[in-house]
């Protein structure tokens, strides 16, 4: 996974769009922000992530 921004406005209560590079997340906030003067908006950057690789399958013991 290639690492990504979300910008996001403080009890803005709309989607928050992910972002590939950091200038297109800055563009964003800037524009969030000249649209609702006094609210902080916040950019989040993805650090990384953890995964499962194995799943198990263990079926019922049929009773007889």
């Amino acid at each position: 996974m290639d690492k990504f921004w979300k910008v996001q406005g403080e009890g803005l209560a709309h989607n928050v769009k992910r972002f590939t590079d950091i200038g297109s997340a800055k563009l964003e906030a800037i524009r969030l922000a000249s649209q609702h003067p006094g609210v902080k908006v916040v950019m989040l950057a993805s650090l990384g992530h953890y995964i499962k690789e194995a799943v198990t399958w263990t079926p019922q013991q049929l009773t007889k």
